[in-house]
């Protein structure tokens, strides 16, 4: 319900790329303490000159990485944390070295219990920050949010939302971080089912519920940046009366009325709004129509095939020919793009990578969206998906799909379309 999924058939069929990718994760043999699952690599030939990446705020909306197969990593400029299915362990993958490390090097140690500094109990989810790692631990009740400091693997309990027997227990649906806050989405189950929507200052560990779900309506996190957070909400778009003041109001009026007055109501204020939330007030307004750019067409973020923050940006389209940018920080709503047989579209280090579905052909475009300049991609002849799909980027790098498996690559070998010298990452 709360992360819609694409209907896209390119967005299917990177899902079930992935899917496949996931089903297929072979076992590896435990490995030593360090430095271990050396990966084959194609040499570069000779250098590759092209233009100077142009390095968006990529640190920011980036989502956690969960085990197995992450499609998401944990990552740095010099390399990404994951962790593995059924081990509870964290590894630390590094560019440079192109081979995975364990955390824990301490000399004897099993990597089964607490006592390992690689070994975190429940591991869900993690983050990395500014240095720092974050790892979400679930269990049949509670979840908890540990710091972790990477050089030593000392961890400390930052925030933990606690479940009861018989009351109440929480489940982390979704997180991600962002200009000095991790943004949660967590399902507190009381009896009632309620999501909530959060943030957590990583400064001081202070966490706000930003909104949350009911009967009259509910969200999903689009975004944040800067002390803005975004919503895509659906509901009531105003506040439901309460029944004293109707009847305060019409002094002439039962509370059959009242009811009768709400169903009417519902009926009349119920729609979709984009919440743009003050992190610092707690107040928040609908920017629904300034996405609209003046037309009727209705926000559409189902484009990217994945989520749609890109650093400061959010990405979306209107209609079924026109790519939107919006700025989360200035509020300003630019069109980039407008063309017929438009199929998908990401952010990659600022330009614009789309594809076109002509006469079942995909054709795929890079453009600068400052100067409108485009390249033609050869995508590999593959005219039926993307050769290489790009999930996330360091400042050196991106990280995503080649071969049906998980991969980085070099912008520069990426902008060159040199898509076989992809590295692929152990999982």
């Amino acid at each position: 319900m709360y992360r819609a999924r694409r209907l896209m058939i390119l967005g299917l069929a990177v899902i079930l790329l992935l899917s496949a990718l996931l089903s297929g994760c072979r076992s590896e043999p435990e490995p030593a303490d360090m430095y271990v699952w050396e990966e084959e690599i194609t040499a570069p030939t000779e250098p590759i000159p092209i233009t100077e990446p142009k390095n968006i705020s990529y640190r920011d909306n980036v989502h956690g990485a969960y085990p197995s197969c992450s499609v998401y990593p944990a990552g740095n400029d010099e390399g990404f944390y994951f962790s593995r299915v059924g081990t509870d362990l964290c590894y630390y993958y590094s560019f440079s070295e192109k081979s995975t490390i364990r955390m824990c090097s301490r000399p004897g140690c099993k990597h089964k219990d607490e006592s390992c500094l690689s070994y975190i109990s429940d591991l869900t989810c993690i983050l990395e920050a500014n240095g720092t790692l974050y790892a979400f631990c679930q269990d049949e009740l509670s979840v908890r949010l540990l710091k972790i400091d990477p050089a030593t693997g000392n961890r400390s309990t930052f925030y933990a939302w606690e479940g009861s027997v018989g009351e109440k227990y929480y489940m982390l649906n979704d997180c991600f971080y962002s200009c000095g806050r991790i943004f949660t989405t967590v399902n507190m189950v009381d009896g009632l089912s309620t999501i909530l929507l959060q943030s957590i200052d990583l400064r001081d560990g202070a966490l706000t519920t930003i909104a949350e779900s009911s009967d009259l309506g509910s969200g999903e996190f689009l975004g944040a940046y800067g002390n803005y957070a975004f919503i895509n909400w659906h509901g009531l778009t105003e506040e439901l009366p309460k029944m004293e003041d109707y009847l305060k109001e019409h002094p002439n009026e039962t509370e059959l009325d009242y009811y009768s007055y709400i169903n009417r109501f519902q009926k009349e204020h119920t729609g979709k709004q984009i919440r743009k939330y003050d992190l610092i007030t707690g107040e928040h307004e609908d920017v629904y129509s300034l996405l609209q750019m003046g037309g009727t067409n209705a926000p559409d973020f189902n484009l990217t095939g994945s989520y749609c923050a890109f650093g400061k940006y959010l990405l979306y389209s209107l209609g079924k020919t026109t790519v939107c940018r919006y700025d989360m920080n200035s509020g300003e709503a630019r069109e980039l793009l407008t063309v017929e047989n438009l199929w998908g579209a990401k952010l990659v280090d600022d330009r614009l990578l789309y594809w076109l579905l002509e006469e079942e052909q995909i054709k795929v475009r890079l453009r600068d969206v400052d100067t409108g300049e485009e390249l033609i991609r050869e995508n590999e002849g593959d005219n039926k998906a993307l050769a290489f799909t790009v999930l996330g980027e360091s400042a050196t790098s991106f990280h995503g799909v080649y071969d049906d498996k998980l991969a980085w690559i070099s912008k520069e070998d990426y902008y060159a379309e040199k898509y076989n010298r992809s590295v692929f990452y152990p999982t």
